[in-house]
């Protein structure tokens, strides 16, 4: 999300997408019923390793140590 939206820093991207509709989308994305406030990328990363099968994060760092 940060790299897609020209983000330069992780903490920049919480900062910059604590609003409603990002807030709503990631809740509905990771399971939530509601947030707060944008949650720390890590507890985003950490929410999509919990719902992704152990193959696909095998394939996910294949792919991204491939040259």
């Amino acid at each position: 999300m940060k790299n897609v939206s020209g983000i330069k820093s992780m903490n920049k991207m919480t900062e910059k997408f604590n609003r409603k509709e990002c807030i709503d989308n990631i809740a509905k994305t990771l399971g939530y019923q509601t947030l707060e406030e944008f949650p720390h990328y890590d507890t985003i990363i950490n929410g999509f390793l919990k719902i992704l099968e152990p193959e696909e994060i095998e394939n996910i760092r294949d792919y991204l140590l491939a040259d």
